[in-house]
C-alpha cells in the first residue's frame, strides 16, 4: 500500500461527510463513504462511493507519488418546482472543492496548505454531473481530485 494512503483516505472521508451532513435525507440518514467498488448497491442517502489511483515514480532516494480521486456523490434531488437540480450539484461540488483545493475566485492566487499533512499540489480537475440512470430517484455529481505526496526511502 502506498505509504501516505491511509491519510489521504481519512481526510477525504472527513471532507465528503462534512459536506454530505449538510443536505439532509429524508428518512434521516448519516452519510456513508466507501473506497472502491461496492459489493452491494449502497441503499442509503447521501453517501458517496470514492475510486482511488496512485502513480509512483522514483526521483533520487524519493518516490513521488500522484494520487488521483473519483468521488461520486450521491444526494437525495431538491425539490425541482424551487431549486435547479444542476444548479444544487454544482453548489454541493462547490462547497467540497473548497476543502479539497480552497481558492479566492475574486482575489490573488494563493498556493494552498499540505492536505492531510502530507499532501501538495492538490487540484480539483473535473466537475462532472453523474449519469443517474443508476441511481434514480437520487442525484449524483462527481469530482475529480489529484494530490502529490513525497515518501524518503
Amino acid at each position: 500500500m502506498p505509504h501516505h494512503f491511509p491519510l489521504l483516505k481519512a481526510q477525504i472521508a472527513a471532507d465528503v461527510v462534512a459536506v454530505l451532513s449538510e443536505y439532509p435525507s429524508d428518512p434521516p440518514a448519516a452519510p456513508v463513504v466507501r473506497f472502491g467498488q461496492p459489493r452491494k448497491p449502497i441503499r442509503t442517502y447521501p453517501h458517496a462511493v470514492v475510486r482511488a489511483t496512485v502513480e509512483r515514480e522514483l526521483e533520487g532516494r524519493s518516490v513521488e507519488e500522484s494520487y488521483g480521486f473519483d468521488i461520486d456523490l450521491r444526494l437525495p434531488p431538491p425539490d425541482p418546482q424551487t431549486v435547479d437540480t444542476e444548479e444544487y450539484l454544482f453548489a454541493v461540488a462547490d462547497e467540497l472543492i473548497m476543502r479539497l483545493a480552497p481558492f479566492a475566485p475574486d482575489g490573488v492566487p494563493i498556493a494552498s496548505g499540505p492536505y492531510a499533512g502530507v499532501g501538495y499540489l492538490r487540484q480539483v480537475v473535473s466537475v462532472t454531473p453523474g449519469d443517474d440512470a443508476d441511481s434514480d430517484p437520487f442525484c449524483s455529481v462527481k469530482v475529480g481530485f489529484s494530490v502529490r505526496t513525497t515518501v524518503y526511502q
